[in-house]
């Protein structure tokens, strides 16, 4: 699993993803966050 989220910071929305350990990923926007994931998806592709 790998999770995406803009509040990854202690006290964000995000932050209790992060404590669990989960591999994740620091975004600014949607738009970003897009980018990600279709990069993520190409590499699968390959």
């Amino acid at each position: 699993m790998i999770f995406i989220g803009d509040a990854l910071f202690p006290g964000g929305n995000d932050y209790s993803v992060k404590q669990t350990g989960v591999v994740s990923i620091s975004v600014r926007n949607p738009h970003e966050t897009k980018r990600i994931i279709e990069t993520i998806n190409a590499c699968l592709k390959n």
